[in-house]
């Protein structure tokens, strides 16, 4: 009952932060008109808004291969779409769907801190109730998850993924990797993420001492070793397979992703093309305010960390963890990169460093339970005077 009544509260929190945050009667992003729009047609007009053909953009790749890589995200505005359309005397027609896709920033941004406390507590981290109040009320979660789009279902899936990832399962994973495809188009980031599990669990036996005696001339094993930790990746490879040809765009949605990313992504676009803000590097100043609460908590984090490796407080029970934190490290470190050159990023960089230094504390639970011992670390032991 306790521990529904912290569920409870993250989610009544999340309601009223975002609810407040989409009360405001404006769209902070021109995109929202687009998902508005689309999520309306998709609902009204499936043969048109599945065609592959998207002729309001002639001049564009996109009239003649159009791909809707948000197709999901749009799937799910629609029944709210038909909840607010329900209640005419309130709601004129003409704005429902944008009322409705505010209405679905809220509840997916509450669905997301509740997948994200329940992934904390899943690996028995302390405090995982503080640590998901960090997120929540830090700027660049708040403003980009505020924003009436589908870059906060993206990160549910990954959340999910990276849950299914240390768990080792593998049918879960191709299940998220079609449905991931199906909802956003940045979905080449899980294979990403895979390869940095594969590395940390490298790394892990590297550690433990067991990596070059697997590797051996002649071991018959070392198959298997490497077979076991590319199951994840080959498990993602055909769920997204098959994401991209169940699919109602297939086969243009292929030339749309080639476009996408083999045409724009990898020549610079932004340098050709004037595209929004959130695409070029941001400021010193908004990577320090917009992800204040995270810079805080690394700190006493690190500072946490080098206290219990000093003192050998460090628990040997959760050292065998050390493979999911490397993995959170290396992601952590790739969304820092990201971030410093797209400031849209902010809305991984914030969740998924509080997660990496949420488990790197872990390590040191009886610290953390004794916050004296830190003190006493940093500032030296206090003298007292008769």
């Amino acid at each position: 009952m306790k521990q529904f009544s912290k569920y409870l509260i993250i989610f009544v929190l999340a309601v009223i932060v975002f609810g407040y945050i989409e009360w405001t009667p404006t769209l902070a992003d021109p995109d929202s008109f687009y998902h508005a729009r689309f999520s309306a047609m998709l609902k009204d007009d499936w043969p048109l808004a599945t065609s592959g053909k998207f002729p309001w953009l002639y001049f564009t790749v996109w009239r003649d291969a159009f791909t809707d890589h948000h197709f999901l995200y749009h799937l799910l505005i629609i029944p709210v779409i038909s909840v607010v359309s329900a209640i005419p005397s309130v709601v004129p027609a003409a704005i429902a769907p944008l009322i409705a896709v505010k209405a679905g920033a809220v509840i997916l941004a509450a669905a997301f801190f509740l997948i994200f406390y329940w992934f904390l507590r899943a690996h028995k981290i302390y405090g995982a109730f503080f640590y998901t109040l960090i997120p929540l009320l830090s700027g660049g979660t708040l403003y980009r998850f505020g924003l009436p789009k589908a870059p906060v279902l993206s990160a549910i899936f990954l959340i999910l993924i990276l849950y299914c990832l240390f768990r080792k399962k593998h049918w879960q994973l191709a299940a998220l990797a079609f449905g991931y495809v199906w909802a956003y188009g940045g979905w080449p980031m899980m294979f990403i993420f895979a390869g940095f599990y594969v590395l940390a669990e490298m790394l892990k036996e590297k550690l433990a001492g067991r990596l070059s005696s697997t590797f051996l001339p002649g071991n018959k094993k070392v198959l298997d070793f490497v077979f076991e930790r590319l199951k994840p990746m080959v498990a993602m490879f055909f769920g997204a397979i098959a994401g991209l040809v169940i699919n109602p765009y297939f086969p243009v949605n292929i030339k749309f992703y080639l476009s996408q990313y083999g045409r724009i992504f990898y020549t610079g676009f932004q340098s050709k093309v004037r595209v929004g803000n959130e695409w070029y590097p941001p400021g010193m100043d908004f990577l320090l305010t917009y992800a204040f609460l995270l810079w805080i908590i690394g700190i006493f984090s690190v500072l946490i960390f080098l206290y219990g490796v000093m003192r050998n407080k460090s628990s040997r029970a959760r050292i065998n963890h050390v493979a999911e934190t490397f993995t959170i490290l290396f992601i952590f470190g790739a969304f820092l990169v990201w971030t410093i050159q797209s400031s849209r990023n902010i809305e991984y960089l914030v969740p998924f460093g509080v997660l990496f230094f949420a488990f790197l504390n872990n390590f040191n639970q009886e610290v953390i339970k004794k916050p004296g011992e830190i003190f006493e670390f940093i500032f030296g032991k206090q003298k007292t005077f008769a």
